[in-house]
């Protein structure tokens, strides 16, 4: 009787502590990306002075919801965080004016406060941060790359 209420006990803890232990993973959730991030220190100087004119000049920032630009944005649709990695796959949809698309995106956590950002495109081949040539042949930035959280800087 004792050795069975302790096999019992012993299960139950188990899988408790395992369905803890897959609930709590590594992941990177939505939640964790808090605040504001862009590209480089000099870019968050820039967006600390006025985040709108910031996105004026083209640049984008990555805050929880997705990606801002002024005439751009990338929302996160659909997050599922890794349970091995500090990480998540997200599904995004993109807009930009009379488009519309989805991407597939990862996010990982590579430091406290910095997030790397790979476009499934862009993993297959296109180096993270470089521009990538339009259909007309005009240069374009890829969203790809690693971002760093601005300090003092909110979200429009």
């Amino acid at each position: 009787m004792k050795a069975s209420l302790f096999a019992m006990t012993m299960a139950f803890g188990l899988s408790s502590w395992a369905a803890l232990a897959q609930d709590a993973g590594p992941g990177l959730t939505q939640e964790m990306v808090k605040g504001v991030y862009a590209r480089s220190k000099e870019q968050c100087d820039a967006a600390k002075k006025d985040v709108n004119a910031f996105m004026d000049t083209g640049e984008s920032i990555l805050t929880s919801k997705g990606t801002q630009s002024v005439e751009f944005h990338c929302e996160f649709v659909q997050w599922l965080p890794s349970k091995m990695t500090a990480g998540a796959v997200v599904t995004v949809l993109c807009e930009e004016p009379d488009h519309g698309y989805p991407e597939v995106w990862a996010l990982m956590r590579r430091g406290e406060n910095e997030v790397e950002v790979t476009i499934m495109p862009d993993a297959a081949g296109a180096q993270a941060g470089e521009g990538e040539e339009s259909a007309e042949g005009e240069a374009t930035t890829t969203l790809a790359g690693l971002y760093q959280l601005c300090d003092g800087v909110a979200a429009p």
